[in-house]
């Protein structure tokens, strides 16, 4: 048994899942702009509750390191951390950008996530890069200027040509199965335990 518990607290949604052997056994999931640090211990007794399992049964615990909101992504990786030394288990690591790569599939693309500051953190991989190639904040007319597939959580008018407008929404069980994913695959240097940003950390967040 492979048994992942997934955290996902980097951007506006509290997310928690339970995957068995890439099987999702539990989830909860709630979209938040603040206050992910008053319900993630809840959301996590919640998904036990539902599964049936206990802590003691986990053998790995998931986490998406950002890019995102520093506040979010510090309070995943803590609880992340908390997990993996009550437990002794390793913690899998992955960035948003790995996550989305994971779920869109193989083929050149750019994947912009909205920063909630009139950007856009970019990333780009080629035709089979499991890691990607370049990350850097992105305008639109930046976004505009890169003709591949689009990966987008915000929709961006005006697009043209070969762009492909996806918006979606990362939760849990998305890291979950995207960790499982490259577990399967033998991809362990995918993995980290640091956080992912590509701004210096401001005092206040919008």
């Amino acid at each position: 048994m492979t048994l992942i518990l997934s955290l996902e607290t980097s951007a506006q949604m509290c997310s928690v899942a339970l995957t068995d052997n890439g099987n999702v056994i539990a989830e909860v999931s709630e979209e938040l702009s603040h206050g992910q640090s008053a319900v993630l211990m809840d959301f996590i007794g919640r998904v036990f509750e539902k599964s049936g399992c206990k802590a003691q049964q986990l053998t790995h615990v998931a986490v998406n390191r950002g890019p995102g909101s520093f506040t979010g992504i510090r309070l995943g990786l803590a609880a992340a951390y908390g997990f993996s030394v009550a437990g002794k288990l390793p913690i899998l690591g992955l960035s948003s950008f790995q996550i989305h790569r994971y779920l869109a599939g193989q083929g050149a693309m750019l994947i912009a996530l909205d920063t909630r500051r009139d950007d856009f953190y970019g990333c780009f991989y080629g035709e089979k890069d499991v890691q990607p190639q370049w990350t850097k904040i992105m305008t639109v007319q930046d976004i505009k200027g890169e003709k591949v597939q689009l990966i987008t959580d915000k929709l961006i008018s005006g697009t043209q040509g070969e762009f492909h407008e996806k918006v979606q929404q990362l939760t849990a069980k998305n890291g979950g199965l995207a960790a499982w994913h490259f577990l399967q695959q033998g991809k362990i240097d995918v993995f980290s335990k640091e956080p992912f940003y590509l701004r210096p950390a401001a005092v206040y967040e919008k």
